[in-house]
């Protein structure tokens, strides 16, 4: 028998209305109950809306960010509390404390969440794992030409108070075509994170980039390109004026098969970096400092010639 949510225990307590107004973080993570919503086994779903509802509406409502993000659960765990968020952005003089959400494909795998999803506006932070097409075709709709606010997407609605946006994890449904849809509503970001996709090669990526002059902080995952252009386009049509901090993900496994041979020990561990920082932006570099030597180091100091420092 699996064992009830620990949430279930505070939502299902006699705690006094008033004590609610002091939640400003809610994260749900873990494995959930996977049988239908509204069970006698299965009552996270209704508490965790009744939840939403008290942690969010009144004038001592004070949550800032909220996390759906569990490793399993039943597909209508969430649908309940995203109708509470979605409704509350449709009363008149409603305001909402809200400005981070975080969450996972479980929140926003069918066209209804999504939909639901659209409505939330006045967030600064969002962050989506694992990305699916479905939510990205809501983040920019069809419409883009038409006035009317109601037929566009989740990003125009968004875009005057974001100013973090992060891709985490398979991002295999961002593709080139999709990525540049999302720029023309990106023009006040400050932070973005994009996972792996490879389906997107550097002049996808930086092309997008550079077009966002507010970005200070980038988060990207690298993979060997054999294509990739030279330093000297990066620095003449792909600057990066703002940037400040430059973060890079990679798989160890894929760095060991492209490093010379010579760098390449029988340990765990043949490659180490050791992040340092050159004025405003953080770069990644061998411990023995011989950056060219590393496909990694060489494509980070191409990457970043183009920003300060």
């Amino acid at each position: 028998m699996q064992a009830p949510h620990p949430l279930l225990s505070t939502l299902n307590s006699t705690l006094p209305i008033n004590s609610y107004m002091y939640v400003q973080h809610l994260h749900i993570t873990g494995y959930l109950s996977t049988l239908p919503p509204g069970s006698s086994s299965n009552r996270l779903p209704m508490l965790l809306a009744d939840a939403i509802h008290l942690f969010t509406r009144g004038s001592h409502a004070k949550l800032q960010s909220l996390r759906f993000a569990p490793e399993d659960c039943h597909p209508q765990t969430f649908v309940q509390s995203l109708e509470i968020l979605s409704d509350s952005h449709r009363e008149v003089g409603s305001s909402l404390c809200l400005s981070e959400l975080h969450l996972n494909q479980h929140a926003f795998d069918d066209e209804n969440k999504t939909r639901l999803l659209a409505q939330v506006t006045g967030l600064k932070k969002i962050t989506l794992e694992n990305p699916t097409r479905v939510l990205l075709q809501a983040l920019v709709s069809d419409n883009r030409a038409s006035n009317d606010s109601s037929d566009q997407g989740w990003l125009y609605r968004l875009q005057a108070d974001m100013v973090e946006l992060h891709f985490l994890n398979n991002c295999g449904s961002i593709t080139p075509g999709v990525l540049h849809s999302f720029i023309p509503y990106l023009s006040n970001l400050e932070r973005l994170t994009l996972g792996i996709s490879y389906s997107l090669a550097d002049k996808d990526v930086f092309v997008a980039l550079s077009k966002l002059k507010r970005l200070k902080s980038i988060s990207v995952r690298w993979y060997l390109q054999l294509n990739s252009p030279p330093p000297s386009i990066f620095i003449e049509e792909w600057p990066l004026p703002a940037l400040e901090i430059f973060q890079v993900g990679y798989s160890s496994r894929s760095l060991r098969a492209v490093l010379p041979r010579d760098k390449v020990r029988n340990t765990s561990s043949p490659h180490t970096h050791i992040r340092v920082s050159s004025s405003s932006t953080e770069l990644d570099m061998m411990s023995d400092g011989s950056n060219l030597s590393c496909p990694l180091c060489s494509w980070v100091l191409k990457a970043t010639a183009g920003s300060p420092g």
